[in-house]
């Protein structure tokens, strides 16, 4: 079974990644959007989605690992049961919300030599193709730093 702690490392491995108490459960941010967070339900991920129809496609063919309840009935995202979800798709899942809420210049295929071009430049990565994915796990992206 996938739990809280795999989550978070998935999560604190992608560029500029922040987590923050939601309710007092974890949740975890990229430019201050939430993308991922540990739901109020027992061992339940609550992850964006792109959109309503990649939500209910998830939805009717999974329907015993994803779910929603009324709250989110109009909302781009999904609840995942923790229980029923592998370790890479929930890895999947998380790097996805992570990638629809990430700012265009963020990229999980960033290197460490890419950060911090200026001090008043932008603190995330810039993207850059074929490049091995990084781990932060702070808002300040410091070069050398896992």
């Amino acid at each position: 079974m996938v739990t809280e702690d795999d989550v978070r490392r998935v999560a604190l491995s992608l560029p500029a990644t922040v987590e923050k108490p939601y309710h007092r459960l974890p949740s975890f941010r990229v430019a201050s959007k939430l993308f991922i967070r540990i739901h109020e339900l027992a061992d339940t991920l609550f992850a964006r989605c792109a959109n309503l129809e990649e939500r209910d496609e998830l939805l009717e063919a999974e329907p015993e690992k994803f779910f929603i309840t009324p709250h989110y009935d109009g909302c781009p995202a999904v609840l995942v049961r923790l229980g029923q979800a592998g370790f890479d798709e929930v890895a999947a899942l998380v790097t996805e919300a992570w990638r629809i809420c990430a700012p265009n210049d963020c990229s999980p295929h960033t290197t460490r030599s890419t950060h911090m071009h200026h001090e008043r430049r932008s603190q995330r990565p810039c993207r850059q193709r074929g490049a091995q994915p990084i781990a932060c796990s702070s808002r300040l992206l410091v070069q050398g730093a896992a």
